[in-house]
């Protein structure tokens, strides 16, 4: 049985994909406050804090938490391939938590100090405390993951691996702003590594819950990383390195072409699944920028 929300006609794709992620958020975020519940008192402060759950004084917060987008595409990919949401909940939990520990890490490399109108994490508590509760996340994410319903071990495998190769793709980026060789191509791949790991392993797990076979995973973890590098190009370049690259390369028309013929290959990628939800996902995070 698919789980694929039906599209309402009456419903524009923007609010449809808000919808998606709303409904994302209300399914997973029990199970991660389940999980960071565990933590000692210090480190579960810290990490309700980062997830907008709390200030920093511990009180509840009233402000905005996270999109919920890689939650959300676990769950449209387990029902591109006729899974239900129940079958890949725990891994769109463990997902939100991986790429909320990268996210704290990175706030201390790159040394933002502010997210979502706040102070970021290492600024209230210092760096070494924000990569202790950044760690902490990550062994929540696979406690979660080991007690999934389906392909538990296989579920921690190629989440371990899409962490390994995150670090690599951090690697990459530092390393490139230094390289005065480093290309366009260079440029891509550290893409496909770094910002779009997540989105292909978030597609790919949601099929693995839901029991596909290792074809479809692997079609799904490309539907993501395609949709990932099409959304970083989407945005406005980053500084430095990147930037000289892309004007280049042909400046914003050259980004925006590129970003749309990926995400025509990812689409492509999905011919013949009822795959509504993952399209609509994809659309409301690029396709709005190519209109």
């Amino acid at each position: 049985m698919s789980s694929s929300t039906a599209a309402d006609p009456a419903i524009g794709t923007q609010d449809r994909a808000r919808q998606l992620l709303s409904r994302a958020r209300q399914l997973t975020t029990p199970l991660m406050r389940t999980a960071v519940d565990t933590l000692p008192a210090e480190l579960r402060l810290m990490a309700g804090y980062h997830l907008g759950w709390c200030e920093a004084d511990g009180t509840v917060a009233a402000g905005a938490t996270g999109k919920g987008l890689r939650p959300a595409l676990v769950l449209a990919a387990a029902a591109a391939v006729g899974g239900p949401p129940t079958a890949a909940l725990h891994a769109a939990a463990a997902v939100e938590m991986v790429h909320n520990f990268t996210v704290i890490h990175d706030e201390v490399m790159d040394r933002d100090a502010v997210r979502r109108g706040r102070p970021t994490v290492w600024r209230l508590w210092g760096a070494d405390d924000a990569v202790l509760v950044g760690d902490a996340l990550h062994s929540l994410a696979i406690w979660t993951l080991a007690e999934a319903p389906d392909a538990a071990l296989a579920g921690i495998a190629r989440l371990e691996d899409a962490v390994i190769e995150l670090c690599l793709g951090q690697h990459h980026e530092c390393a490139h702003e230094t390289w005065a060789v480093a290309g366009l191509d260079a440029y891509l791949e550290t893409l496909r590594h770094r910002a779009a790991v997540l989105f292909g392993c978030a597609c790919a797990m949601g099929a693995l819950c839901a029991g596909a076979p290792s074809e479809v995973v692997a079609a799904m973890d490309r539907f993501g990383r395609e949709l990932g590098i099409a959304a970083q190009l989407s945005l406005d370049p980053p500084a430095g390195r990147a930037a000289e690259l892309i004007a280049r390369a042909g400046g914003k028309a050259w980004a925006r072409a590129e970003s749309a013929r990926r995400l025509r290959a990812a689409a492509g990628l999905l011919a013949g699944r009822p795959a509504e939800d993952l399209l609509t996902l994809a659309d409301g995070l690029v396709g709005a920028a190519h209109r």
